[in-house]
């Protein structure tokens, strides 16, 4: 419409542009749903790295929303053995999640604990209350309009695709915690100086 005034363009089509990135993430929520998990293709991978995919794909996304992204990676660096970018999708869902509960600082770590990596997403949003807990990794429940539901069941999915077990911990009005742990890829040692 060549009546508008370029303000008013501008806006219209930053609208247009959120609209078709809502649409991109429902689509790769329902194909990674869709997805047999058991068939993803892993390697080893350094949880440094991971962290580092995952941090990329979401600050543009966290300046532009307001929201601080902090990222403690573990050292030594740790191995899984998965498949990266099925994992860095799931925890950029729930960085995205936690934006629309409100977030405005996000920390996102990994620790080794005996046998196995934990990964934490840690935020200062709204939180949920006890009764939604049990329902929130069912597919299709969601308590936003524009939701789809699907989420959360992905997380889940990709998490129990790798031998790994997700929980959560929230408190309203406070904030919300998940928890994503893993099986340590024990790699093998790598002998130095032996001719």
């Amino acid at each position: 419409n060549r009546t508008l005034k370029p303000e008013s363009r501008s806006q219209f089509q930053q609208k247009l542009m959120a609209r078709l990135q809502d649409l991109e993430k429902q689509i790769n929520d329902i194909l990674l749903f869709a997805r047999n998990g058991d068939n993803q293709v892993v390697t080893p991978i350094s949880v440094q790295g991971l962290l580092a995919e995952v941090q990329a794909g979401a600050e543009a996304f966290c300046n532009q929303q307001g929201c601080e992204l902090h990222m403690e990676a573990p050292e030594p660096d740790l191995c899984l053995l998965a498949n990266s970018s099925a994992l860095a999708g799931a925890i950029n869902n729930l960085i995205a999640n936690a934006q629309q509960a409100g977030a405005t600082s996000l920390l996102v770590s990994a620790v080794r604990s005996g046998a196995r990596v934990e990964m934490r997403i840690l935020d200062n949003g709204k939180g949920m209350p006890a009764h939604l807990l049990n329902q929130i990794f069912e597919p299709f429940f969601t308590t936003r309009s524009q939701g789809t539901g699907l989420g959360l069941a992905v997380v889940q999915s990709v998490v129990r695709a790798h031998q790994g077990e997700v929980s959560v911990a929230s408190v309203p009005t406070e904030g919300t915690c998940f928890t994503l742990s893993f099986p340590l890829h024990q790699q093998p040692m790598q002998l130095g100086g032996v001719a």
